[in-house]
């Protein structure tokens, strides 16, 4: 998780710590600011980045500590919903962030924590699928295109070019070569 996600739109104490030595600071600056000159306005500004820097950092730390486990049970109720809801065409980063109160941008670096997009992982999700419905000799009845749409592939050249980009063959050929094995990931 980016650190600027952790400090972002959250409440800041101003009555204990270094949130009340910032608050007392920076209200005093605001009433006296113009009572100083250029050099000692430029020293004050100096020890205010320095005082909200301890500040932030402090709260990074808090933040940080408490939220590992937080982050992975979202990842993981996000990655359920998502799973639940593959052949929806409109599943897609942005309704999984929308659904879930988070930006995008935290979906992403909760994926990116685990080496992936969300995007890539729904596409590889997706695809898992498909190729497992290829393998099975009771869904023969149905075309490359239809199994690519009950898991929200819905055109029939995006199953087949994205099949082939991730498996090395295409669908018709891989449904011939492994009719009957299981090959959900």
């Amino acid at each position: 998780m980016c650190s600027s996600d952790l400090l972002t739109a959250r409440p800041w104490p101003g009555d204990t710590g270094i949130g009340a030595l910032a608050s007392t600071v920076l209200k005093a600056l605001g009433h006296r600011l113009a009572e100083l000159d250029d050099p000692e306005r430029n020293h004050l500004a100096n020890v205010v980045v320095e005082l909200v820097t301890s500040l932030f950092a402090q709260r990074l730390h808090t933040l940080t500590d408490q939220s590992d486990s937080a982050r992975q049970g979202m990842l993981l109720r996000i990655q359920s919903f998502a799973r639940n809801n593959l052949a929806d065409t409109a599943l897609t980063p942005s309704v999984l962030a929308r659904s879930h109160n988070v930006s995008l941008r935290y979906l992403q670096l909760l994926f990116a924590e685990q080496g992936t997009s969300p995007a890539r992982w729904l596409r590889e999700q997706r695809l898992a699928r498909c190729r497992a419905d290829l393998s099975d000799a009771s869904l023969d009845h149905l075309t490359v295109a239809a199994i690519g749409a009950r898991w929200g592939i819905g055109q029939a050249s995006q199953v087949s070019r994205l099949f082939r980009q991730t498996f090395g063959v295409s669908p018709s050929v891989y449904r011939r070569t492994n009719r009957g094995h299981c090959a959900i990931a």
